[in-house]
């Protein structure tokens, strides 16, 4: 109980920066899914786990570039697909984000194999041997799971 903030501290909210990081995001995030969804229809992905997106911000779009670099291990997780990356400059075959000015996308296939514990694609599967079928992280949670399961019986 004394680890919970109290009353006041919640009553505040989020920081005005930070909700309009988040609200810039989200603005991103709606674009992303709408390119994911044409690339669905024209069958170069099938589902968004397959994807890797491509980003790039222009000038035009104040801040948008740097905030993107500075979430861009977040990104895979709130677009819901394996990869991202930030390009610092236009990205061939992109195309306009039509829901967000100055920003270009582009949809590929994910590279690597597909985990069969989280079923993201990564390039890391098949590193470690104890658990080849399985992505880095997922090897961590595996052997993070095993370590506390030997320490519970001992």
């Amino acid at each position: 109980m004394a680890l919970f903030p109290e009353a006041e501290a919640l009553a505040c909210g989020i920081a005005k920066d930070a909700a309009e990081k988040w609200e810039r995001l989200a603005q991103v995030r709606s674009a992303v899914l709408m390119a994911l969804e044409q690339a669905r229809a024209a069958k170069i992905i099938g589902g968004g786990l397959e994807a890797k997106v491509h980003l790039h911000a222009e000038s035009g779009a104040t801040g948008l570039q740097k905030l993107l670099e500075e979430k861009q291990s977040l990104l895979p997780a709130l677009f819901i697909v394996s990869q991202v990356k930030v390009h610092s400059s236009a990205i061939p075959g992109s195309v306009p984000a039509e829901t967000l000015p100055g920003l270009t996308i582009k949809i590929d296939r994910a590279e690597g194999a597909k985990c069969e514990r989280c079923w993201n694609y990564s390039t890391h599967v098949g590193e470690n041997a104890r658990y080849p079928k399985v992505c880095e992280r997922c090897s961590e949670a595996l052997a993070e799971i095993e370590s506390a399961q030997v320490g519970a019986a001992s």
